[in-house]
């Protein structure tokens, strides 16, 4: 990847990424460098004439899509992979603008010409995998990675496999998951997936064992902590769970890591007490945020606390009325108050917000 892409990426200007692991559930992400002012400036807006060699056309893509103009930065990276067709950053970038386009057709086509421009370049392959894998074409994402690993064994490459593979291949995603922690063996990432897995599976020690890990190298990072005691919980390890949430009660100070607590203990159904504890606190420091306020209703409607859950949604949607969350609890807790007219009525409020909704919730374990 070019150092100019590259930043871009960074910054959270280019979604498609083709060497980025996906993280797991719960994870954080380091604040992003600010995008130096004079970057615009130097490439986007300059009056003399571009160069025309590859590297200056990229350049020139890049600065474009920086700054919005989408079918300048087409031109561009367009100009660019006719003098460098290897050059698989361009198709990469295509890809990212198509989709903000609704080109998705167009999108995928970027992956199948990076394949074919380089096929015996395990990074065409990765960037076929990631526009692949962001337009839900996860048959076509997992062969790309199988090339790419056929090419050069690569953590990155492994992880993402492990990622996309049917939940019921099991085998397959295990035999991905060490392969990563043999090529890699610090990577966080891959331990975190070995856990869940393990978790999915029921090995509740062994995710226990893996969650420690974790902790041991990243010191102070919430999420292991509280994956830790849920997963000791499950182990039958109740004080060992209630010890890793208080430690990561008190490390949790901020809204947003207050709310994240919260909804990590609500998703799972454990630790109930202490995640309405943590998301009393997020909303008390910032009551105008609806999320926090969905979070806080959920954990009622898991603790059975109907009323109090009908009225917590009702505040979240006073602010955020389409938000498909708050309106499918609040049919929940409707429906299971008796009252099935309004429970119908809000349901299709969610399903029309958001088809997928009622799936969610089924996953936690929430049905009407």
């Amino acid at each position: 990847m070019t150092m100019r892409l590259l930043f871009l990426v960074l910054a959270g200007a280019i979604e498609i990424a083709a060497n980025a692991a996906e993280p797991s559930s719960g994870s954080f992400a380091a604040p992003d460098p600010p995008m130096p002012t004079d970057f615009t400036v130097d490439f986007a807006k300059a009056n003399d004439p571009w160069s025309l060699d590859s590297a200056g056309y990229a350049e020139r893509a890049a600065a474009l899509f920086r700054i919005g103009d989408l079918t300048g930065a087409l031109s561009a990276s367009a100009s660019a992979t006719a003098l460098a067709p290897r050059n698989i950053d361009m198709y990469l970038l295509r890809a990212n603008i198509l989709r903000r386009l609704k080109r998705d057709e167009d999108a995928l086509k970027e992956a199948a010409a990076a394949q074919a421009a380089a096929p015996d370049l395990a990074y065409a392959q990765l960037a076929a995998a990631a526009i692949y894998s962001k337009l839900d074409r996860i048959a076509d994402a997992v062969k790309a990675y199988d090339r790419a690993i056929a090419i050069r064994p690569d953590a990155s490459a492994y992880l993402n496999r492990a990622l996309k593979r049917p939940k019921a291949d099991v085998a397959g995603r295990t035999a991905d998951i060490d392969a990563v922690l043999k090529l890699d063996p610090s990577s966080i990432n891959g331990l975190e997936a070995k856990a869940l897995l393990q978790t999915e599976r029921n090995d509740h020690a062994g995710a226990v064992a893996t969650w420690s890990v974790v902790m041991e190298r990243m010191p102070g990072y919430l999420v292991p902590i509280v994956r830790r005691g849920i997963s000791r919980m499950r182990a039958g390890d109740s004080a060992g769970g209630r010890r890793d949430f208080a430690q990561a009660r008190a490390l949790a100070t901020s809204a947003p890591a207050l709310n994240e607590l919260c909804w990590m203990l609500a998703v799972v159904g454990v630790g109930l007490e202490t995640a309405l504890a943590a998301c009393d606190a997020a909303v008390r420091l910032a009551p105008d945020q609806a999320s926090y306020i969905d979070s806080r209703a959920f954990v009622l409607l898991r603790l059975g606390r109907l009323d109090d859950a009908i009225s917590a949604y009702d505040t979240a949607l006073a602010m955020t009325p389409t938000k498909p969350s708050s309106l499918y609890g609040r049919s929940v807790a409707w429906a299971r108050k008796g009252d099935g007219v309004r429970a119908d009525i809000v349901l299709a409020a969610a399903l029309k917000a958001d088809p997928d909704v009622r799936d969610r919730f089924e996953g936690y374990g929430i049905a009407r």
